[in-house]
């Protein structure tokens, strides 16, 4: 199957769920629940996203001060 044909839009998929027994207001609550869920994913990987870049930076910053004391080349390469 497609990604198309598998899409339910919201009003059937919301009569399918009433016919199953549930109220709008427990699908309402799903809902919001879902969408709070889809939010904290986010942040925790925005999160991940930030802690990694400030590693990298201080990796950079580590790399720029080795680079500041001298070079790192052995004196057979000066020739």
């Amino acid at each position: 199957r497609t990604k198309s044909e598998l899409v339910i839009p919201p009003s059937h998929r919301e009569y399918r769920l009433m016919q199953s027994g549930f109220s709008r207001s427990e699908i309402k609550l799903a809902m919001e629940e879902a969408k709070q869920a889809a939010k904290d994913r986010e942040k925790t990987v925005r999160g991940r996203n930030r802690s990694r870049r400030v590693s990298f930076d201080q990796m950079w910053g580590k790399t720029k001060l080795l680079s500041k004391k001298g070079s790192l080349r052995r004196k057979s390469d000066n020739i």
